[in-house]
């Protein structure tokens, strides 16, 4: 049909009255505008009710009685009017017509659709966002309302409705009248539940009454799930008694094609006038929003790298063990503490990423040992604790604890490379002294420290002793920080002398701490916890440093032939570092060392942790001139295959195979093997505690070159040391 002339507001009212359907017209439709927006509606097959017709009135008949005459429903096009404008023509159509009215505009016409709605108006559809099916039955529905006389709603309450209407924008829309029972809805229920109606088999007066928008409350009730149903009610009846301002549940709504939706039910009771209680709302799908707030509840409560329980929550199944155990006397259980030997090795060598990777194999490998009544959790770091539950006594356990050193030093395979790692577990026993479950962790946690102390691989059980060592070892670490600060730390050294002429060849710096209430420390009753606190990497820096500036002083104060040469002990972590090379080779060069003087020394130990990055830091550093001493030989576990593999300049004997040396030159046995063992793969060897004569007369004739000990000094000041070098040859040669 042509779009008609410009007119005045008035008359571009235009009356649009579709053909008959069983002798009665259903729709008539009023447009401010050209037939642009009825051909919306229309080619959105509004017009499945009957062919569309239009005429075009004059003014003065434009929304009169003879063109609203009967029509089902009035529906009020408000995109070109002001909302004042809609006000008015919903109050002439009110006083000429018994029709329903309805607005409708092509976006969102807040404003003026709330003043529609405030003058009777009863509902207003947003054609870009409604469906043709969803305005159809929404036609229907308001002309169904007429016919049954329900009561006159106030305007305030049509505002409401209005309102809910316009913020649903795809939510099911509902009413629910208490006394009859019935529930109204909107066609989104269908995509809601997964459902579909017949229509085509239903006339109007059945949709009303028992179709897709009229439901028995049951309907909806009988599909929300059983956990649900009474929190719903509940919720309900607080907002009817006035203890809630709105309805807000959100519950679970079974789907017909079977499983469950969540979805979000909000609501008010309607403001009408008489007795009934009507309910309106909106019902929208709560599928997203709860799988995000479980995604955030999870993360709340597991790690998010292996899945498993965190701290808080694992301290919180203790803690509902212990109230088992005061209830049942007979009950107990017992908490394992798993900490990773060495992992910062891995993360420092391997990086972040593969350190992750191992976390995740040894949880999936935890998970696979454990009794379905037993729980883990991650409690921090390389940290695991397990809570052992339903236990007869200790051994019950301690064979959990060893089942998890057994499976765990197996190796992991991860990107392809076989990865080896051990566990120190602590075990501690539930018993009644026990009030809190940081308690109970917190003694495992001293246990398992105690098996590190001990070997690490291993585990150990909480005795009472523990809990006052590891106070005694939180205090060290806090003086540990202050040490430094406070220059408590100093450098000693001990002269390294050829055995053969009882010359000083060099000196080994060796750390000293200068403890303010317990006197003078060695590094072995402090190193280990500056390796465990990180405090090593300053610690280590600060030696090298000294070390590297005295040895400089002495090569220029006591020039020799060979100039004197300078030991550091470096720790396993510290030679781990990236930047070790580096940080050596700076110091050397801005110390003036001389070239072919430092020497490293690391323990075998330290070594084999990850062998091939050993290999490669050794050999960088050999082409700088950086000598390295292999240290404590024998005590680890070096293998000999490896022991080829790794460039060492010098192999340094334990004092445990020294002290077996006895008067006469008795039990060199091993030591002849293990010298004879260097010379052939091209390492010189020194040993360390000398003591006798014995000693040193048999390791000189095993041509051991160097030694150190008490027999020819002990470590000393740098004073001290200077007095050694005017004095010369500390032994003369035999």
């Amino acid at each position: 049909m042509k779009p008609p002339g410009r007119h005045s507001p008035t008359a571009e009212l235009r009356v649009v009255v579709p053909a008959t359907e069983n002798g009665r017209r259903l729709v008539g439709l009023l447009s401010r505008r050209d037939p642009t927006k009825l051909q919306i509606l229309r080619y959105a097959d509004i017009g499945q009710l009957g062919h569309w017709a239009a005429s075009q009135p004059d003014a003065k008949a434009t929304g009169g009685a003879g063109h609203t005459r009967g029509a089902t429903v009035l529906m009020l096009d408000t995109d070109l009017a002001t909302a004042d404008q809609v006000a008015e023509d919903v109050r002439s159509l009110m006083a000429s017509t018994d029709a329903p009215i309805l607005t409708f505009s092509q976006h969102m016409s807040f404003r003026a659709a709330l003043r529609a709605a405030a003058e009777g108006a009863q509902d207003h559809l947003v054609i870009s966002s409604c469906s043709a099916s969803d305005a159809e039955r929404r036609m229907r529905l308001a002309w169904a309302r007429s016919r049954r006389a329900v009561p006159v709603v106030s305007s305030a309450a049509a505002l409401e409705q209005t309102s809910l209407s316009l913020l649903a924008l795809g939510d099911v829309q509902w009413s629910w009248d208490l006394e009859r029972n019935q529930l109204s809805v909107t066609s989104a229920w269908e995509q809601l539940i997964g459902g579909t109606v017949d229509r085509e088999s239903l006339d109007v007066s059945q949709m009303v009454e028992s179709g897709l928008e009229r439901l028995p409350a049951a309907a909806w009730l009988e599909r929300i799930h059983p956990d649900d149903r009474d929190s719903f009610r509940t919720e309900i009846r607080r907002h009817l008694r006035g203890r809630a301002t709105q309805i807000d549940h959100a519950h679970r709504l079974r789907l017909d094609a079977g499983g469950f939706r969540w979805v979000r039910c909000r609501g008010r009771r309607l403001p009408t006038e008489g007795d009934d209680i009507t309910l309106v709302g909106l019902l929208s799908d709560h599928t997203a929003d709860r799988a995000r707030h479980e995604r955030l509840a999870a993360a709340a409560m597991h790690d998010p790298l292996t899945g498993l329980a965190n701290r808080s929550v694992f301290l919180d199944r203790v803690g509902r063990c212990l109230a088992r155990s005061s209830r049942r006397p007979a009950y107990r259980f017992a908490v394992l503490f798993l900490d990773i030997d060495r992992f910062k090795a891995v993360n420092d060598s391997l990086g972040h990423a593969f350190g992750d990777k191992l976390l995740r194999a040894v949880s999936d490998r935890l998970e696979g040992l454990m009794r379905p009544s037993d729980f883990i959790g991650r409690i921090g770091g390389d940290e695991f604790a397990i809570v052992v539950d339903e236990i007869g006594d200790i051994a019950d356990a301690t064979r959990v604890a060893r089942r998890v050193l057994q499976s765990l030093a197996a190796a992991h395979e991860i990107d392809g490379k076989e990865v080896y790692s051990t566990v120190s577990i602590g075990v501690a026993v539930s018993s009644p002294s026990y009030e809190e479950p940081s308690e109970l962790l917190r003694d495992a946690d001293n246990a398992m420290y105690r098996a590190k102390t001990q070997g690490r691989a291993r585990y150990q059980v909480y005795d009472p002793t523990m809990h006052e060592a590891a106070l005694r070892q939180l205090a060290l670490e806090n003086d540990l920080q202050r040490a430094l600060i406070q220059d408590e730390m100093s450098i000693e050294y001990q002269p390294i002398v050829e055995l053969a002429s009882g010359e000083i060849e060099g000196f080994e710096a060796l750390l000293r701490w200068n403890h303010p209430e317990r006197g003078l420390l060695g590094p072995d009753e402090f190193i280990g916890v500056a390796e465990e606190t990180g405090a090593i990497h300053q610690i280590g820096h600060w030696v090298l440093d000294g070390a590297c500036r005295q040895a400089a002083d002495w090569q220029d104060r006591f020039p020799r032939r060979r100039p004197l040469t300078m030991s550091v002990n470096i720790s396993g972590r510290e030679f781990l570092q990236d930047d070790l090379v580096t940080r050596v080779c700076d110091t050397v060069k801005r110390r003036r060392v001389a070239p072919g003087t430092l020497r490293l020394e690391l323990t075998e130990t330290s070594l084999m942790e990850h062998p091939e990055v050993a290999r490669e830091r050794i050999e960088k550093l050999r082409q700088h001139s950086v000598g390295l001493h292999l240290d404590d030989f024998g005590t680890g576990y070096c293998s000999l295959s490896y022991l080829q593999k790794l460039p060492t300049d010098t192999l340094k004997i334990d004092r445990s195979f020294v002290g077996q040396i006895r008067e006469r030159g008795l039990g060199g046995h091993i030591l002849e093997t293990i010298v004879s063992l260097a010379h052939r793969l091209g390492m010189s060897v020194s040993a360390e505690g000398l003591e006798t004569e014995a000693q040193v007369t048999t390791l000189r004739n095993l041509a051991c070159r160097t030694g150190q000990g008490f027999y020819f000094s002990e470590a000393v000041s740098p004073v001290q040391a200077e007095a050694l070098l005017q004095q010369g040859c500390l032994r003369p040669a035999n």
